[in-house]
């Protein structure tokens, strides 16, 4: 028996986020609102580290228990989807919602977000098509879609904390239920191309 790395996207992922909580705790405080900030109604189009931190906010986060928060999620649902879209695509789909998410929260002009839920919410929505067919839209899709919705609109009509951003949950569920859809067409037509035309038998000799 032994130990292995089998959801190398999603460790390496949280490792990172681990190592920024310990700096920006213990060893250079601020550091997270300073440099892994996504902007949003604060947007300077002349800095640099803006448009860095539109992508890397995803790996910061406000503590311990928002960092843990997302560590449930990211531990039990990454290591599923790796396997089964493999490394490569997942990380591209992290990649895709975590920019599509902070150009968002600029053009909406939200307060700065940080934090991994946009990715939280992309694999929620998108774990829900994991074992489906090709050509069949999961009945346990649609029950957590309309229950993503109905939660996200109650808690963006009681929530007094702008650090929650409800338009990043959103959001990260839209690319995960866009990548559900994609990945079965995909799906669909590698299995019509497989199938191929259908052949006639043999022709029988006068």
């Amino acid at each position: 028996m032994q130990l292995r790395y089998n959801a190398p996207v999603t460790f390496s992922f949280s490792l990172i986020c681990v190592i920024v909580m310990l700096l920006d705790q213990y060893v250079f405080p601020g550091f997270v609102g300073a440099y892994l900030s996504a902007p949003g109604a604060d947007f300077n189009p002349t800095s640099p580290a803006h448009y860095f931190a539109v992508i890397l906010y995803v790996f910061g986060h406000e503590s311990w228990t928002h960092l843990s928060n997302n560590f449930l999620f990211l531990l039990l649902l990454g290591p599923i989807l790796e396997e089964k879209y493999a490394p490569k695509p997942f990380l591209m789909m992290l990649l895709t919602t975590a920019i599509v998410t902070g150009i968002f929260n600029i053009l909406l002009k939200q307060p700065p977000l940080v934090g991994a839920s946009s990715l939280v919410f992309m694999m929620i929505m998108l774990v829900s098509f994991a074992r489906t067919k090709p050509g069949d839209v999961p009945v346990g899709f649609i029950l957590i879609f309309v229950l993503f919705l109905l939660a996200e609109l109650t808690r963006g009509a009681q929530n007094n904390n702008p650090a929650i951003s409800n338009l990043a949950h959103i959001i990260g569920g839209v690319c995960g239920t866009i990548f559900g859809f994609l990945k079965m067409a995909a799906g669909a037509q590698a299995e019509s191309a497989t199938a191929g035309p259908a052949t006639a038998g043999p022709q029988p000799r006068n």
